[in-house]
């Protein structure tokens, strides 16, 4: 899935430590996928970080051939995502 990051997603990515790799993952295999009423769709994926679940949010918007993914938001509240 062909996507680019818009310069806040990047920024975010680099502060809060999410790679390139596990952003791939979780857009390639989501483990749910929501859509928000204002064209924006949440890739939720849940992983494992230093023995901890954690929730990876991808907030994207469908272009044409490409997606523009929008932020990316890490958190241990699953329950409350999910």
């Amino acid at each position: 899935m062909e996507y680019y990051l818009t310069k806040h997603a990047n920024h975010r990515m680099i502060e809060r430590g999410i790679s390139i790799q596990l952003l791939n993952k979780a857009l390639q295999n989501p483990t749910e996928i929501l859509y928000d009423g204002n064209g924006r769709e949440l890739y939720k994926y849940i992983y494992i970080k230093r023995n901890e679940k954690r929730l990876l949010i991808v907030v994207v918007i469908s272009e044409k051939t490409k997606l523009k993914v929008i932020t990316v938001i890490d958190t241990s509240k699953i329950r409350k995502y999910i």
